[in-house]
């Protein structure tokens, strides 16, 4: 009897022992996604021991799986990488996976987020959750951080010093900190509610997109190395890019800058400036510029003729601008101005040099189809151009 009893005890314990040397995965989506991963399940057993997810050093590809839980990746203590985006996750616990590297968990349900323990991670992308707070204060090896589409109010990056890139688009942010990060080269902090912004220790940085905060100043003066600016629909009354000549794109449209002086920024290839207040735009030395949007302003006058790159125009809705100075050799193919507008290499007090004024009115203005346009302006005179159309303009 003896040795029955023996070999059942012994038969028992092998079995407590086995089970215990196999890592719990609650969520079969998960499990399943493990167990098919040859990487990973080397004894083809249907289990995962913990032998096996701690000989793993690789990357964990998890990503659109419709995996509610992540439990049992903390046995993965070699991890390096881990892609998990496109799952129901709610929480995420990786406080044992200090080897991650990279980590990349956007399109998820995550409310919380501790990554304390991670300090070797240079990459993390956690955007599209439902994070309120997050905190990088150990993450010193941090280069790029995503956590847009989130619902942060405040953020401070001072610890991270060598990150390059961070994006943060659509949070509720209303105060966000990069004095310390010097590395920084690429700003996204788009769709915020900022009302300052201070980047006068950031002078790596190239690329700045602030667009839809509620900035009513923007000091680059310090980045000079800025090459894209991207600062429209905030509520600027002005901008100095005197000192930011390497900028070749600049979107400042939707806000309220009366003047806009770009007389030294000669790299300029791209520029949107869509209603803005200003009046009159010199772009006589922007002579590498290759796409202009200046729909809804209030342009009186627009000369073009130092602009030969000049390639796309979108100039409507200028009610004021009745003349647009430009070469006649010039391609305008792909050209877009109001019906009321002429080209002229020499427009003279918005007309065309080439018209006859036929007759005064200050009841209605026609376009070149001789349609009425419902405007009320004094001083307007209907001319007659020498092929035969005809034109209202303004008289100064």
């Amino acid at each position: 009897m003896k040795k029955p009893l023996l070999v059942l005890i012994t038969c028992i314990l092998t079995s407590v022992v086995s089970i215990a040397e196999n890592v719990n995965i609650p969520d079969a989506n998960f499990k399943g996604f493990l167990l098919a991963h040859a990487g990973i399940n080397t004894i083809a057993d249907g289990e995962i021991s913990l032998e096996e997810a701690a000989s793993f050093k690789f990357t964990i590809y998890a990503y659109n799986k419709n995996i509610s839980s992540l439990e049992g990746i903390e046995a993965f203590v070699n991890l390096t990488r881990l892609d998990c985006y496109g799952n129901s996750l709610t929480s995420l616990d990786l406080s044992q996976n200090k080897a991650l590297t990279s980590l990349n968990c956007s399109q998820n349900k995550i409310t919380s987020l501790d990554l304390t323990q991670n300090t070797a991670l240079t990459f993390i992308n956690c955007s599209q959750n439902k994070l309120t707070s997050l905190s990088i204060s150990n993450n010193n090896s941090l280069t790029k951080l995503d956590f847009s589409y989130n619902q942060l109010t405040s953020f401070d990056a001072s610890n991270s010093t060598a990150l390059s890139q961070l994006y943060c688009y659509n949070n509720l942010l209303s105060n966000l900190t990069v004095n310390n990060n010097t590395a920084l080269t690429g700003l996204y902090i788009g769709d915020n509610k900022l009302t300052s912004l201070n980047l006068s220790n950031n002078a790596a940085l190239k690329l700045l997109d602030c667009y839809t905060n509620k900035l009513t100043s923007l000091d680059v003066s310090n980045n000079i190395a800025l090459s894209e600016l991207y600062s429209n629909d905030n509520q600027l009354t002005s901008l100095n890019l005197n000192q930011n000549t390497s900028l070749t794109k600049l979107v400042t449209n939707g806000n309220l800058l009366t003047s806009l002086n770009l007389t030294n920024n000669l790299a300029l290839t791209d520029l949107n400036c869509d209603k803005i207040q200003a009046t009159s735009l010199d772009l006589s030395k922007n002579t590498l510029l290759a796409k202009l949007a200046c729909n809804n302003t209030k342009f009186t006058k627009l000369d073009l003729t130092q602009n030969t790159s000049l390639v796309d125009l979108y100039c409507n809705n200028n009610n004021d601008l009745f003349c647009i100075t430009a070469l006649i050799s010039q391609d305008k193919t792909a050209w877009y101005k109001d019906a009321w507008a002429s080209y002229s290499e020499t427009c003279v007090t918005g007309i065309d040099e080439n018209s006859t004024i036929i007759e005064k009115t200050i009841q209605a203005i026609y376009n070149t189809n001789g349609q009425s346009v419902n405007r009320n302006h004094k001083g307007f005179v209907i001319i007659k151009h020498t092929d035969g159309s005809s034109l209202k303009t303004i008289l100064e």
